[in-house]
């Protein structure tokens, strides 16, 4: 038997041209509905946390700029990779079998976002990310797919020394060196990524001019962490 070995660390999704636009980015739940004879409706929620689904494309005025291989360099695109990098990503995932992460531009950090009220014994403590507002500030929280940065802790309002302070094998909970203070209100700055999968085996890159390519969609999913 084969077997398939993911790389290590995780990936990160690279940073490459500005999208073309439209970028779709949907919340994905699961629900279930029956409906009695008398018309009573009795329903369930399967899904405590939404995924999300990204629909990236990269044209227009975003072409994915490389020299491929075996043509003669180009001094004005000396350095580009962008096409190396994107069908990189998605032969070593092996399509939609390996996960990655992603840094999604418009909503990757949190400012004095609330980890938990400290019950002075644990030292472990999951990072989830806030959403939205209208009838409930904030909707929910959510765990984060993967830590990227964190750039600030605070007890009570008061910032900590980055010594004190680390993250998990998981690369999704805060971890102190000793328990906080019960009581303690545990706040935190941080960047953080979507953990994904593509959803498709396959994925078309069209040369639209040399050195120029196009992708017309590149569809992923959050996983949960």
């Amino acid at each position: 038997m084969a077997y398939i070995f993911f790389p290590s660390p995780t990936p990160v999704f690279p940073v490459l041209p500005p999208l073309a636009w439209p970028v779709h980015k949907k919340p994905l739940l699961a629900s279930r509905a029956t409906k009695a004879a008398t018309g009573r409706s009795t329903k369930l929620a399967c899904a405590v946390f939404p995924r999300w689904a990204f629909t990236l494309t990269y044209g227009g005025n975003s072409w994915l700029r490389d020299q491929t291989q075996n043509i003669v360099p180009d001094p004005t695109l000396s350095g580009y990779t962008e096409l190396e990098q994107l069908s990189g990503l998605f032969l070593a995932c092996r399509g939609s079998y390996g996960e990655f992460y992603y840094n999604d531009p418009d909503d990757d950090s949190r400012l004095a976002q609330l980890v938990a009220t400290a019950n002075g014994t644990s030292t472990t403590y999951p990072l989830y990310y806030s959403w939205g507002s209208g009838p409930f500030t904030p909707a929910f929280y959510a765990p984060v797919g993967g830590i990227n940065t964190i750039d600030a802790v605070y007890f009570n309002g008061v910032a900590q020394s980055p010594s004190d302070y680390t993250t998990d094998a998981t690369n999704t909970q805060l971890v102190f060196a000793s328990a906080p203070t019960a009581g303690v209100v545990i706040t935190a700055d941080f960047h953080f990524y979507f953990r994904c999968r593509f959803l498709d085996d396959t994925m078309v890159f069209s040369q639209f001019a040399k050195n120029k390519w196009e992708v017309k969609e590149v569809r992923f999913e959050s996983v949960k962490p």
